[in-house]
């Protein structure tokens, strides 16, 4: 079914070849590397999870594309699965754009697209025509 979804991709590629490709992208975006960092360090909490979910209900909250997250708070928690275990809660900041929250976030997002068929389930994070999109506090 996946070759026949996606032939482009996956037409006359074996299960090894497949194999040396994925482990391949994870190398090349330090996709452990982050995932590893992101849950050993904290985030900087700028308000409450309580405070952020009021902002979320008074819709003072925006849709950012994940290019665009560096230091930006975030409304919703953000958990990818594996581990199922939040990333970031509402309230925090995502950190710089070389930093371990974004950094995973684009690993996720760069295999999504090098793998279709095989993407990412992480709730907090919208994905459209393959991009990733958060939604952030606008105050903050």
């Amino acid at each position: 079914n996946l070759v026949a979804s996606h032939p482009e991709r996956y037409a006359g590629l074996g299960l090894r070849g497949l194999g040396d490709q994925m482990f391949a992208e994870m190398k090349r975006t330090s996709q452990t590397q982050h995932l590893q960092h992101a849950y050993s360090s904290l985030p900087e909490a700028r308000m409450t999870p309580a405070d952020a979910y009021q902002q979320l209900l008074r819709v003072q909250v925006e849709r950012v594309a994940l290019a665009d997250i560096a230091g930006r708070t975030l409304a919703t928690s953000v958990v990818p699965y594996p581990p199922g275990i939040p990333m970031l809660m509402p309230g925090e900041a995502v950190g710089p754009a070389d930093g371990p929250y974004v950094g995973y976030l684009k690993a996720l997002q760069s295999w999504d697209h090098t793998f279709p068929g095989f993407g990412h389930d992480t709730d907090g994070v919208e994905v459209e025509d393959g991009e990733y999109y958060l939604q952030c506090l606008r105050s903050y």
